[in-house]
């Protein structure tokens, strides 16, 4: 009995070690289902990310997707539901490219100044 609370202490002790590190570092880890887990990063002015399954590196995404500069997602939300929309495609076995349209419908404005974006820009496909 004297075990088990002991063990349930230092298990929460290594938990909140865990979050303080992923907070202290910039990166905040998003675990997902089946597996997968989502780290948001900082990236020059804006954020990116990477997913893996397991212990394996999946897909590290720096830059927003589907255009053709290389600029950065804006802010930490919409580059964590980028991720975890990429992860819902995964899990049912779809093409991890996101489309204009998807960046769009989890709150990228595509026109704001802030991002550089302007909807003229050409659209630079993921997967060939």
């Amino acid at each position: 009995m004297k075990l088990d609370k002991i063990s349930t202490v230092f298990a929460s002790i290594c938990m909140v070690g865990l979050s303080v590190y992923f907070l202290n570092s910039g990166n905040l880890t998003d675990l997902t289902s089946n597996n997968f887990s989502i780290v948001v990063h900082r990236v020059n002015s804006g954020y990116g990310y990477t997913i893996s399954e397991g212990a394996h590196l999946l897909i590290k995404q720096d830059f927003i997707p589907a255009i053709q500069n290389e600029i950065p997602f804006p802010n930490y939300d919409i580059a964590r539901s980028s991720a975890r929309l990429v992860v819902k495609k995964i899990t049912r076995g779809q093409q991890p490219a996101l489309t204009l349209e998807e960046l769009q419908e989890i709150g990228l404005d595509l026109n704001r100044n802030e991002t550089g974006i302007t909807s003229g820009l050409p659209i630079q496909s993921l997967c060939p």
